[in-house]
């Protein structure tokens, strides 16, 4: 009987066999998988090196598992779950070689988070309180600043983190004010906290002397300026130096009480008790007299007054400050 290939052929072959079928043997032996329970994720992307280790023959193999991408990192404070059925398909799809065999050990599953850094209430606060002396400016210098309400450390990505602020209703100096501070990281907005603050305001003002009744013409005697807290009544105190030779209260001031808008009458109106100017039109002749006012009235309303040659009221309509024209009787 002939053999097929010459003795030394058929020796060569059997050496070659030899040799590649033990290389063949250790390229399909399973890549080795160990999956975490839990895993930190400090990028944008979670790739499969952060949930598990890679063990493989084949160093290109194993390079693409690594770098394989699995999704974006979860929000911080958030978790995510991988499980090895879904790990498994990603890598089959995207990574493996066709028939490569996984040996799989472990967790069933892995818990990702975001990697954190905490970012204090103190830093916030800091950043609160500069944007609002900044903001009150020198109008109101010397402001006390306290916080008026809790503010807690916040977690964020890693990255650098920026902070913006934003007066809540910057028109207005209160008692009470709030800022925003906006935290993004690496141009993402990430949190907006807000800052309660009590303020306190000082500045200088009128203040009543002595009590004052509703009524009193107002003198240099029955005021003084001084410096005051007028944090509760920023917004409708007397400022200084509006005040006129010819105010008068239509309401009682008590001493030591911050003048108030609200306290005086107001410039072009008639109350009731007042001595007016009256005109009398007939015929083409005016004539001027003076009147008690009967009646509160504002600008171009009719109020009553009486005369003071007569015992009868009549009807005065208001054409300026403490002027009156009559309208008959």
């Amino acid at each position: 009987m002939s053999l097929p290939f010459p003795r030394p052929r058929l020796r060569a072959m059997t050496l070659l066999a030899a040799c590649v079928l033990p290389l063949l043997c250790r390229a399909a032996a399973p890549v080795q998988l160990v999956l975490r329970a839990d895993a930190t994720v400090r990028g944008e992307q979670i790739v499969l090196a952060d949930l598990m280790t890679v063990s493989a023959d084949d160093a290109a193999v194993k390079a693409a598992l690594d770098a394989l991408r699995v999704g974006p990192a979860p929000r911080v404070g958030a978790v995510e779950q991988y499980g090895r059925p879904e790990l498994e398909r990603l890598m089959h799809a995207r990574a493996l070689p066709p028939g490569a065999e996984l040996a799989w050990s472990g967790a069933r599953a892995v818990k990702v988070r975001a990697a954190e850094r905490l970012l204090t209430s103190e830093a916030l606060q800091r950043a609160a309180s500069e944007a609002l002396q900044q903001h009150l400016g020198a109008a109101w210098a010397g402001a006390e600043l306290r916080l008026a309400g809790p503010v807690a450390d916040v977690t964020l990505p890693l990255g650098e983190p920026v902070l913006s602020t934003r007066i809540v209703d910057p028109a207005h100096a209160r008692a009470r004010q709030a800022v925003y501070v906006d935290v993004t990281v690496g141009g993402k907005l990430v949190r907006s906290v807000l800052v309660p603050f009590a303020l306190k305001l000082s500045r200088v003002a009128y203040v009543a002397r002595s009590d004052l009744a509703a009524g009193t013409v107002l003198s240099a005697n029955d005021v003084e300026q001084q410096r005051e807290d007028v944090s509760e009544v920023v917004d409708s105190m007397l400022p200084v130096p509006q005040l006129t030779s010819s105010a008068r209260t239509v309401k009682a001031v008590a001493r030591g009480q911050v003048l108030l808008r609200s306290h005086l009458a107001q410039q072009g109106l008639v109350y009731r008790g007042d001595t007016v100017k009256l005109v009398l039109a007939e015929g083409g002749v005016s004539i001027e007299t003076r009147a008690v006012a009967q009646q509160d009235g504002r600008m171009g309303q009719l109020v009553r007054v009486k005369p003071e040659s007569s015992m009868e009221a009549i009807s005065a309509r208001v054409v300026g400050a403490g002027l009156v024209q009559a309208e008959g009787k």
